[in-house]
C-alpha cells in the first residue's frame, strides 16, 4: 500500500490586503516524508521545497515597484521566521533517525 505524504510544515505570513496578495494562500503544505533528511541533497530539497513555499505565500508577481518589492521581502522575512523551529524541528528528529520514509511499495 502506498503511503501518503504527511505535511508536518505550515508556514503562514501575513500579506497586505490587496487584489494579488488576496490570491496568494497563506498556508502551505511542504512535504517532507519522502526525503532522506540525513543526507545533504535530502536537506538541500526540503530547504528549496519551502522556499518554493514561502514564494507561493509571498509572490512578486514580477514587480518592479519598490514599494511592493519591500512588502514581497518583509512577508518572505516572516514566513522564513514563522518556519524556522518548525524546520529545525524535523531536521532534529531527521537527525535521530525518527523520521520515517514514505513506502514505495505497490501491493
Amino acid at each position: 500500500m502506498l503511503k501518503y505524504l504527511i505535511p508536518a510544515v505550515l508556514m503562514t505570513a501575513l500579506l497586505p490586503t490587496t487584489a494579488t496578495a488576496q490570491d496568494a494562500p497563506s498556508t502551505v503544505h511542504v512535504a517532507y516524508r519522502d526525503l532522506n533528511l540525513q543526507s545533504a541533497a535530502g536537506v538541500k530539497l526540503f530547504e528549496r521545497r519551502i522556499e518554493g513555499a514561502i514564494e507561493t505565500i509571498c509572490p512578486d508577481y514580477g514587480s518592479i515597484e519598490l514599494a511592493r518589492q519591500r512588502v514581497v521581502a518583509q512577508c518572505r522575512a516572516a514566513a522564513r521566521a514563522n518556519v524556522a523551529a518548525q524546520r529545525e524541528a524535523v531536521l532534529a528528529k531527521a537527525g535521530r533517525g525518527d523520521v520515517q520514509l514514505a513506502d514505495r511499495t505497490i501491493r
